[in-house]
């Protein structure tokens, strides 16, 4: 009975944790997160007879859940990030090489999770600009050493290869949902994936090596946008009647972060041409899914990226990377997007 109400206890407050703040705003959701991790821990050691399938679906909806935070609230414990962080200065000091270990927390969970470490670095990098600190070598090149590892992992990732390898080995992935093949699951994961690379080479101009982007002699800002348009197609392969929708707010978000223009003279192999199209194509699927999802969430989402583009646009060539994030803070959309 025990891990039957802890159970409960669980969903409720992944249920309150991630809808109640559209009824009433809060600077704290991060409080019911760590409820929730707290419980696991207390659920994991207590409990001799869990049940594996179910502590497995709970860890991974926390990992989602500290995604979603990791976008808004920069609270959040930045754990993960500064293991990173201690690891690289570590190397520095002792020109030692990093272990690659694997994680084993699945395909989804596995690039939900380097997706919130990207974010949270991108939040700690904008944070270090906006507190007068840019100059601290030392940090930059820590963060930037992060962003580099982070992105290896991600490239590393074949997520279309694990799957043929679980089915090799006996094991066959079926969702159970005729309007949610496996496909758009591969879909998601490579959208996240696309999405952690967009939003580090975003905040770091100095970023290189993403293979995946066959990027040669582009410029930053011709890779940022290339990303983008291949996140916005990738993501349009998912129906927005699919089982995933209610998870492509938080990525078209991401998408629009990379559509800014760029003076013509500055850069003559960007087609101003593409920004506007791609700029329509998010605001048309984002109007799908207002229909097919709650609303307000939807225009809440839609109300940011359109503060994003007005805040690029007025910058023009000056506009920050990780402008985004300010204009986020500003419009006081510090929320969850669904």
């Amino acid at each position: 009975m025990a891990g039957d109400s802890t159970t409960d206890l669980l969903f409720a407050l992944l249920a309150l944790g991630t809808s109640l703040h559209w009824a009433r705003p809060s600077r704290h959701d991060h409080v019911l997160y760590r409820t929730a991790r707290s419980l696991m821990g207390r659920w994991q050691i207590s409990s001799s007879n869990v049940e594996p399938l179910h502590f497995a679906f709970f860890e991974q909806a926390l990992i989602h859940w500290e995604m979603l935070l990791s976008i808004s609230n920069h609270t959040l414990d930045l754990s993960k990030i500064d293991t990173r962080r201690r690891r690289v200065q570590l190397i520095r000091h002792a020109s030692a090489s990093l272990d690659n270990d694997a994680c084993g927390c699945g395909i989804s969970s596995e690039v939900v999770d380097l997706f919130g470490q990207a974010l949270v670095l991108c939040r700690s990098a904008h944070a270090r600009q906006t507190d007068g600190k840019a100059s601290c070598d030392e940090d930059a090149e820590c963060e930037l050493a992060i962003a580099h590892e982070l992105q290896r992992e991600l490239l590393e990732l074949d997520f279309k290869k694990t799957v043929q390898i679980d089915e090799f080995h006996g094991f066959p992935l079926y969702t159970g949902d005729k309007n949610t093949p496996l496909l758009h699951h591969i879909y998601a994961a490579e959208a996240y994936s696309l999405a952690s690379l967009l939003q580090l080479h975003i905040a770091f101009d100095r970023l290189r090596g993403a293979a995946a982007l066959d990027a040669g002699s582009m410029s930053q800002h011709e890779q940022v946008l290339l990303m983008s348009a291949q996140l916005v197609d990738l993501l349009e392969k998912i129906p927005p009647d699919s089982g995933l929708r209610c998870i492509q707010m938080v990525l078209y978000i991401t998408a629009a972060a990379g559509l800014k223009h760029i003076p013509r003279s500055s850069d003559e192999n960007v087609s101003h041409a593409d920004v506007p199209g791609l700029r329509n194509a998010v605001l048309h699927r984002l109007s799908i899914l207002e229909r097919n999802l709650p609303p307000r969430p939807v225009r809440a989402a839609m109300d940011l990226i359109k503060a994003i583009w007005t805040s690029y646009d007025a910058s023009g060539a000056r506009a920050s990377g990780i402008q985004w994030l300010r204009v986020m803070e500003k419009t006081g959309c510090k929320t969850l997007f669904w």
